[in-house]
C-alpha cells in the first residue's frame, strides 16, 4: 500500500502487488520455454508437470489485482479502482454516504491473521465494499483504515471555520 496524496481535499491510496507480478510473469516465460525444450528435444516425460503448471501459472496471473482508493472533498466522491491483467472496474460514491472504514481480520487455527480493508458505505444494500477481494498478512491493512479514519476526520477550512481575529 503506498499514499499517493494526502490532502485535506484528496487521499489517494493505491496498491501494486509488483512481486506477485513479476513472479508470476517469470514462472510464466519459464513455462514457455518448457513447452518450446519439450517439443524440440521431444522429452515427453516432462509433459505431466507442464500441462498442470501451464493453468495454474496462467491463473496465477489473472488473479494478481491493482487498485486505487481516491476519496475526493471536492467532488464528494469516492472511486475505487481495480486492475487485473483482464479486467478493468470502476465503482464510485458519494463521499458523505462513507460511514467508516474498518479492519476485516481472518486467523485460522494454527496461522497467521491475515486482513483487509472494508469501507462501510451507505448504499441501497448498505454492505460493507472490499478495497481487495484478497486478504493480506501484515500491517499495511491496519495502516490503511487508519489513515482513511485519520483524513475522513480532518476537517477543509471555510469561512466559517477561519480564525477568530481579536480586536
Amino acid at each position: 500500500m503506498k499514499v499517493i496524496r494526502n490532502t485535506p481535499e484528496q487521499l489517494i491510496l493505491e496498491h501494486r502487488p509488483w512481486f506477485w507480478s513479476v513472479m508470476f510473469a517469470i514462472a510464466f516465460l519459464g513455462l514457455i520455454v518448457g513447452w518450446w525444450v519439450v517439443v524440440q528435444n521431444q522429452n515427453w516425460h516432462a509433459l505431466p508437470v507442464l500441462i498442470i503448471g501451464t493453468p495454474l501459472i496462467t491463473l496465477g496471473l489473472f488473479v494478481v489485482e491493482r487498485w486505487q482508493l481516491i476519496l475526493d472533498r471536492s467532488q464528494d466522491r469516492i472511486t475505487i479502482r481495480r486492475r487485473t491483467i483482464s479486467n478493468y472496474h470502476t465503482q464510485t460514491y458519494a463521499l458523505p454516504d462513507l460511514q467508516c472504514a474498518r479492519l476485516e481480520t481472518v486467523k485460522e487455527t494454527g496461522e497467521a491473521a491475515v486482513h483487509r480493508v472494508l469501507l462501510h458505505v451507505a448504499d441501497p444494500d448498505n454492505k460493507e465494499q472490499p478495497l481487495s477481494a484478497v486478504y493480506q498478512g501484515g500491517s499495511d491493512a491496519a495502516e490503511m483504515v487508519s489513515t482513511i479514519t485519520l483524513w475522513l476526520g480532518v476537517k477543509t477550512s471555510s469561512p466559517l471555520d477561519s480564525p477568530k481575529v481579536r480586536a
